[in-house]
């Protein structure tokens, strides 16, 4: 079965979530992954000095996993995450970025990674350094 199907009579999408999750979420992460690195190289910043990830609050497993797809560890996210807000789309890392402002975090040089993708056709990623 295809990873996403729709019909016209009747109207209906369905997507095959075992198949979402083994076929396009490794390439989710490879696509961001990609990003990040040239983010971190034109910044001339290694992924050691990161303190901090900014990161959308899709679910709490893909945030761990995200953390994990990309050498982080998940005590560098920022944000309510998705329990406390649920998930808000691109105003997500405006919500986590806020947190990570209104924080101790910023009180002497930190880096964070903020990261995005949009609908699974784009990825970004900004370091943003503070001093």
């Amino acid at each position: 079965m295809d990873v996403l199907t729709s019909t016209n009579d009747p109207p209906a999408i369905s997507i095959d979530a075992a198949a979402f999750e083994q076929q396009l979420t490794p390439l989710h992460f490879v696509a961001l992954n990609r990003a990040l690195s040239r983010s971190l190289e034109a910044s001339r910043i290694s992924r050691s000095d990161v303190s901090a990830l900014v990161y959308p609050n899709t679910t709490l497993l893909d945030r761990q996993s995200a953390c994990r797809a990309l050498n982080f560890d998940t005590s560098l996210l920022v944000g309510p995450g998705p329990s406390m807000l649920g998930h808000a789309f691109a105003n997500d890392l405006l919500i986590n970025a806020q947190c990570l402002l209104e924080s101790r975090l910023t009180e002497s040089r930190r880096v964070s990674a903020w990261l995005a993708a949009g609908s699974g056709f784009t990825w970004g990623a900004a370091i943003v350094e503070t001093s």
